[in-house]
Formats: structure tokens, C-alpha cells, sequence
């Protein structure tokens, strides 16, 4: 009974391969993509962003990277790193926020996480991320950092 209820509150469920390349003392690339993401199933999120969209995207993507490095003892996250042998891409297909409580919010994302071999083109991961969020905070670009964060720390630890 414990392990269905696992399975069931899980936010990343890995949807096809599996997470052994994280084992692999090499380096991969991240990439963030917006392009089809909604703010809360409503408006475009890029459209209720506004012009923080380009800082949000900045922030999502060091806060997951430093998260991911942080908890991962073998493969690293190196911005455009050459010799990378992965790409880790996050699509992202929700963002949402719940309140906390007196003024602060929780900030969540959804989507999908994609890995692939550089040199291969072959897809060796792929996984479903389901209202991953990080700690609340009064401020919106907080609440990313540590959504994504949060987030980065989470695929490290699949």
C-alpha cells in the first residue's frame, strides 16, 4: 500500500529509459523551452510574464542547474559546454503558484523532461514533471529560483 501511494504523489515519473545516465562522470547541457508554456492552464506565460519573461527563463535555468550540480555526485550540468555528451531539455507546459499564506506563494511548474545523447541523437530518458515546487517567498523571481531549484535537485535524484 505504501509504494502506490508513493508512486502516486511522485512529481517526476520517468516515462521511458531510465535515469542511468546520471550515473555517467560526463557533462550535459540544459535547455529550458517555454514555447508552448501556460500561466495557470489560462494565458501564455511568456503573456504574464511580461518583461520579466527573459529573467525568469535566466533564473529557471541557473537556479535547475545549480540544483542539479548540487545534488549530483557524477553527471554535471555545464553551460554550453563542447565535449557535453547529454542534453537535458525541460519543457515546460504549466506554471502555476498556491498561496502559503501571509502574502507568500509557492511557484509550481509542469512539463516534460527530455534526455538525449549529444552524439546520438538517441533519447535515453524521458519523464513527466508534475507540480514540482520549491519554498515560498513573498517575491515572484524568488519563487522561480526555488521552484527550479527545487526542480533541479529532483531530476538529479530520479
Amino acid at each position: 500500500m505504501l509504494i502506490a501511494v508513493v508512486a502516486v504523489n511522485a512529481k517526476i515519473k520517468i516515462t521511458s529509459g531510465s535515469a542511468d545516465f546520471l550515473k555517467d562522470k560526463a557533462t550535459a547541457v540544459l535547455v529550458m523551452d517555454y514555447s508552448e508554456a501556460t500561466w495557470e492552464e489560462d494565458e501564455p506565460y511568456q503573456t504574464w510574464c511580461g518583461e520579466d519573461f527573459d529573467e525568469r527563463v535566466k533564473i529557471s535555468y541557473n537556479s535547475f542547474a545549480t540544483g542539479f550540480n548540487k545534488e549530483s555526485d557524477d553527471l554535471k550540468i555545464r553551460q554550453d559546454d563542447p565535449s557535453a555528451k547529454y542534453r537535458i531539455t525541460v519543457k515546460i507546459s504549466v506554471m502555476e503558484q498556491k498561496m502559503a499564506g501571509w502574502g507568500r506563494f509557492y511557484m509550481m511548474c509542469s512539463g516534460t523532461l527530455v534526455v538525449e545523447e549529444i552524439a546520438t541523437g538517441k533519447v535515453v530518458c524521458t519523464a513527466k514533471i508534475k507540480r514540482e515546487d520549491g519554498n515560498d517567498d513573498y517575491v515572484p523571481n524568488d519563487r522561480v529560483a526555488k521552484c527550479f531549484f527545487a526542480l533541479g535537485d529532483a531530476v538529479a535524484d530520479m
